[in-house]
C-alpha cells in the first residue's frame, strides 16, 4: 500500500482507524489528546482506565489501547503509548515506542481490517512530545502497517475551517 497526505483535521473523520500517541500518565491535557477528549470521551474514559490499572508506567511504552466507539461503530482509536511523560522542555516522544506501537496494530490486525484506512496525525509525537518529523516519518514509512494497509497522514490546515479531508498531489 501507500502512504497519503491527505489535507483536514483528522478529528473530523468518521470513519477508519484513527493512530495517536499518547503518554503513560493517564494524561490528555494538551494538543490533539486535549481535542480528542473533547470529541470523544469514551476514548479518554477507557485511556484513563487502563493506565490506572498499570503497576509502572514505563511497562505501557510500546504498547497499544483499542478503543471502538460505542455511538459509531465504523471509526475506531489506536493509541500508541509513544511517551513515558509529557512536557515541553525536553523530548519526551520514544521513537523505539512508536516502532513497537505500530507493529503491534500490525499484529492485532486480519484481512477484514484492509477496508478501513488508518490515520495519522502530521506530526505525530512532534508537536508537544518534541520528536523529530523526519525520523517519525520513516519509521511510519518502513513499518508494516503502511506496507499493508493504506495509511493517510492528515495535515491539519492552518486557518481553521470545516473542510472536507482531501488528498493532496506530493507531501
Amino acid at each position: 500500500m501507500t502512504i497519503k497526505h491527505v489535507d483536514g483535521d483528522i478529528l473530523k473523520v468518521n470513519r477508519g482507524n484513527i493512530i495517536q500517541s499518547v503518554n503513560c500518565q493517564g494524561v490528555m491535557g494538551a494538543g490533539l489528546a486535549k481535542a480528542t477528549v473533547k470529541l470523544y470521551p469514551e476514548v479518554y474514559k477507557h485511556y484513563s482506565e487502563f493506565c490506572n490499572k498499570q503497576d509502572c508506567a514505563l511497562n505501557l511504552l510500546g504498547q497499544v489501547l483499542l478503543v471502538d466507539l460505542n455511538n459509531n461503530p465504523d471509526l475506531r482509536f489506536w493509541l500508541i503509548f509513544g511517551q513515558l511523560n509529557f512536557g515541553t522542555k525536553t523530548r519526551q516522544t520514544d521513537y523505539c515506542a512508536i516502532i513497537q506501537g505500530l507493529q503491534n496494530i500490525y499484529l492485532e490486525l486480519d484481512s477484514s481490517d484492509l477496508e478501513n484506512p488508518f490515520y495519522i496525525p502530521y506530526g505525530i509525537g512532534c508537536g508537544l512530545g518534541g520528536g523529530d518529523w523526519k525520523i517519525v516519518t520513516k519509521i511510519i514509512e518502513i513499518s508494516s502497517l503502511a506496507e499493508y494497509y493504506e495509511v493517510k497522514i492528515c495535515k491539519k490546515p492552518t486557518i481553521q475551517t470545516s473542510i472536507p479531508i482531501k488528498v493532496r498531489d506530493g507531501k
